[in-house]
């Protein structure tokens, strides 16, 4: 980019500016049994599928009644990846699904 102020070009002008695509959360798809139900002691799994969202950076967190479940993410290398929750007690279980730090609709 060009900065000049009077037709003078400023400072160490011209600068690189990066120049990224906009990600949108609305539009990563998350499937499979695992987000409806699971059983306990059992690892539960879905698929998330990030590939019209954008670049962006996929977290996932799920809290029971009083303790956290593990979850990890196996990466595709294509825009899709399985999630593995493992709760750690019986209870009802929130799930939460961000994309750059912007929340998944539904998983809230």
């Amino acid at each position: 980019m060009n900065i000049k102020w009077n037709n003078i070009q400023i400072g160490e002008s011209p600068y690189k500016v990066n120049v990224v695509m906009n990600s949108d959360p609305a539009k990563v798809v998350v499937s499979g049994e695992g987000i409806k139900s699971g059983v306990y002691g059992q690892e539960i799994k879905a698929l998330i599928d990030t590939r019209r969202a954008g670049p962006g950076e996929l977290t996932a967190h799920c809290m029971g009644p009083n303790k956290v479940a593990f979850c990890e993410f196996f990466d595709h290398k294509d825009g899709t990846f399985t999630l593995y929750v493992k709760p750690q007690e019986p209870g009802k279980h929130l799930l939460q699904v961000k994309y750059n730090d912007e929340h998944v609709p539904g998983f809230i």
